[in-house]
């Protein structure tokens, strides 16, 4: 967990791979911080972008530095009074859709679910065979949650730019709502790549919605694909 601020009042975020981002705050990110003000929020996320060059800003180091710009969040908002999201603008929904990220799809829908994002049984090294597999996960996974359900599967950045097309295509009658991170965030030339229209089927294209691109102030790069939903009826 990481917390900054004074003695009577913290603002804190739990981060992944704590021990070694750990190392990082203590040694690099601290001390360039301490004393600066606390609400002085794209300034402080410059300065540890900035000196970040030094040693890589990405990896472990943008891990570190995601966790300190959330809790400076969480700070910001116990020392104003405000929910952080109102901070980010205001709520624009009164309910948010969720969905549950898991292969037992029984289990999920027992909860009350109906959106589901199932593990990837596949990486591009598995040729067809990977393939054929990954189909089969997918086919009884829509038989299970049924046609009106949402799908999702999460590659987790085990295909390349070929595997993820043939992926793509094999998978359209399954009608997935999307394919999250199939590709290594810095494979900035594959994503629009996978982007282009089939050959096969024009509406058949996967949408590219990228947040958080490598800039000044960023910490990370989420890119998933979307499918047109008008791909299952023009599959064939």
């Amino acid at each position: 967990m990481v917390c900054v601020g004074g003695d009577t009042l913290e603002g804190c975020r739990n981060g992944h791979w704590g021990d070694v981002a750990a190392v990082i705050i203590r040694n690099h990110y601290a001390p360039l911080l301490e004393g600066r003000d606390c609400l002085a929020h794209e300034f402080l996320n410059d300065l540890m972008w900035r000196y970040s060059q030094r040693f890589g800003e990405s990896g472990f180091a943008s891990v570190a530095r995601s966790a300190i710009d959330q809790a400076l969040w969480d700070l910001k908002g116990k020392l104003l009074s405000k929910p952080v999201y109102t901070l980010l603008g205001g709520p624009c929904r009164q309910e948010v859709e969720l969905y549950a990220t898991t292969d037992d799809l029984d289990w999920a829908m027992e909860l009350g679910f109906r959106a589901f994002k199932i593990s990837n049984p596949a990486h591009y090294s598995d040729g067809l065979e990977g393939l054929n597999r990954l189909e089969e996960k997918v086919a009884n996974a829509r038989e299970i949650v049924g046609p009106d359900a949402e799908l999702m599967l999460n590659p987790n950045m085990s295909y390349n730019i070929q595997f993820a097309i043939q992926v793509m295509e094999r998978l359209a009658p399954y009608r997935l709502r999307w394919l999250e991170e199939p590709l290594p965030p810095y494979d900035l030339e594959g994503y629009p790549n996978s982007s282009a229209p089939s050959r096969r089927c024009r509406s058949r294209r996967a949408k590219i919605i990228t947040e958080g691109m490598p800039s000044a102030n960023s910490s990370s790069v989420v890119a998933s694909i979307f499918y047109s939903r008008t791909c299952a009826g023009a599959a064939g």
